[in-house]
């Protein structure tokens, strides 16, 4: 098991960006959702997308508190980015997934760090990566998960 904490060497904006520099397609799932957790991590998704057509889709809570409204408006000027605002009535979305594709391989991040700056690289925050195959159990069970949200969304 791989454990990614925020030490000041190796955090997870620092795991996050390799990751997504490593992938093909990356889906998010956060809670929390602020500029400057967008600003940690955009320019390794406008990269991706550039340099190698990356698919990009992030899902974050429907309530204004948790996913501020400049990131907002800042995803919908950048429309390779899909983002899926999840809406479930008396329920918050709290998850916190990010996965990422290459060929016939996926890596996934499970844990506690939100997409803010704090979460990313200050908060004592504690997560695990699993790597796998695309055809196995567990890359079913991770894109039925996306799958259900895309179903509470705001599309």
């Amino acid at each position: 098991m791989n454990l990614i904490t925020n030490t000041k060497v190796r955090n997870h904006k620092t795991v996050l960006v390799e990751l997504i520099e490593w992938s093909d397609e990356c889906y998010f799932c956060t809670s929390f959702f602020d500029k400057k957790g967008l600003d940690c991590i955009l320019p390794a998704f406008i990269s991706g997308i550039s340099d190698r057509a990356m698919k990009v889709k992030i899902y974050s809570n429907g309530e204004s508190k948790y996913t501020k409204s400049s990131v907002i408006l800042k995803l919908k000027k950048i429309p390779e980015i899909e983002h899926v605002i999840v809406l479930e009535k008396g329920r918050r979305l709290h998850s916190k997934i990010y996965l990422f594709e290459k060929g016939n391989d996926f890596q996934v991040i499970i844990g506690s760090a939100n997409l803010t700056d704090n979460g990313l690289r200050k908060n004592e925050e504690l997560s695990t990566i699993f790597k796998g195959i695309k055809g196995s159990s567990e890359y079913s069970k991770i894109k039925e998960y996306f799958d259900q949200l895309a179903l509470l969304s705001n599309a």
